[in-house]
């Protein structure tokens, strides 16, 4: 992961992928600690939609997050929805210039966030960014 994290962060995606892929080859077993791990921490499952948006590939960035955050459990592997996830989806939204889906997606993590430290960068960069899209 630390890896993958590096070259995202360098703009390497292509070895980020690589990595990734590397990664998700190893078997595990269902009772496995890793394989719990790898299901309720989703966030690791998001490496290919920011491969995608490093390479400057919004769409198909777009459609690996929205699979991450459907409501359909069977479509994202029934793994948890990761914040993070529905954050970077926004940004894609309304970089895409799809407000009313970047206003959905924060206003979905106002509820989630609602109780969350509001130092937190991203907490309020949510904050801002659903303020600016409505207008307030």
């Amino acid at each position: 992961m630390l890896l993958i994290e590096i070259s995202l962060s360098e703009g390497r995606a292509s070895e980020a992928a690589a990595a990734y892929n590397k990664m998700n080859k190893t078997p595990l077993s269902i009772g496995d600690i890793y394989t719990q791990l790898q299901n309720n921490i989703p966030i690791s499952k998001d490496v290919p939609a920011r491969a995608y948006a490093v390479e400057g590939k919004r769409d198909q960035a777009i459609a690996e997050y929205e699979r991450l955050t459907s409501a359909d459990p069977k479509a994202r592997e029934y793994m948890l929805i990761h914040p993070f996830c529905r954050l970077r989806l926004a940004r894609l939204y309304e970089a895409s210039g799809e407000r009313a889906k970047a206003i959905a997606q924060y206003d979905t993590l106002a509820v989630i966030w609602k109780n969350a430290d509001q130092g937190l960068s991203e907490v309020q960069e949510a904050k801002e960014r659903l303020a600016a899209l409505k207008g307030h």
